[in-house]
């Protein structure tokens, strides 16, 4: 049995406590998760692997920004490459893009009777373009998502990311859009509570014991107030 393992850097292997790592002491793990993903990475890699996985083996995918485009080498992608490249990069083909490549994995799993965790990065879009890079706390109900799965865990892990950061209170707009750069926290998470929870849903999704729309905020919110 086998997790294949397909994402960015909120999945990709970074530290000692991190979900993505912590997996490895009880699986087999093919993690191709990469740190600045786009989703058509993510996408052509599951597609790679999906003839060699098995209904004995699990799928975890961690969906990405859509505003991320396709590069042969990830670690080069930044969130701001669409407005750099305006000319011949378009916002709507990259959404319809996203939620094509996501009909195609729902399809494959369900023909093939896999087992898959689908866990949200990023959500699909905001309720405002500018809850992305206003200086304030994103909240859960301003997440939106254009799919839902058999098992996906909500709301998305930047929700939780951004919560860590110190307030926002004059910080520059470019500070706050760009906060992933050189962040040394595993995975983009600092707390460990939250990498521990992560690694009991995979479990608890490989063993049937968990089913559904699992919400995250919930399930801390027995051990971390105010999340």
């Amino acid at each position: 049995m086998t997790i294949f393992v397909y994402g960015d850097s909120f999945s990709e292997r970074a530290g000692k406590y991190s979900w993505a790592v912590q997996l490895e002491k009880y699986y087999s793990v093919k993690n191709r998760s990469i740190g600045g993903a786009s989703n058509h990475y993510i996408f052509l890699k599951f597609m790679e692997d999906v003839d060699n996985i098995t209904t004995e083996d699990m799928i975890v995918i961690c969906w990405s920004d859509y505003i991320r485009y396709y590069s042969n080498d990830p670690k080069q992608v930044r969130e701001n490459g669409p407005f750099y490249y305006k000319y011949f990069s378009n916002d709507k083909l990259l959404n319809l893009q996203s939620s094509l490549y996501l009909d195609k994995i729902k399809a494959l799993v369900k023909e093939r009777n896999l087992k898959m965790l689908f866990i949200w990065a990023f959500p699909t879009a905001f309720e405002d373009n500018k809850n992305w890079t206003e200086t304030t706390h994103i909240r859960d109900y301003q997440l939106r998502y254009s799919h839902s799965f058999d098992n996906e865990v909500r709301p998305a892990l930047m929700y939780f990311s951004r919560k860590e950061i110190p307030t926002y209170d004059n910080v520059d707009r470019d500070v706050v859009a760009d906060y992933f750069r050189n962040d040394s926290r595993p995975n983009h998470l600092r707390d460990e509570k939250i990498h521990n929870e992560l690694v009991s849903i995979v479990n608890e999704v490989y063993q049937s014991k968990t089913s559904g729309r699992i919400n995250l905020k919930d399930r801390l919110n027995k051990e971390i107030p105010n999340v």
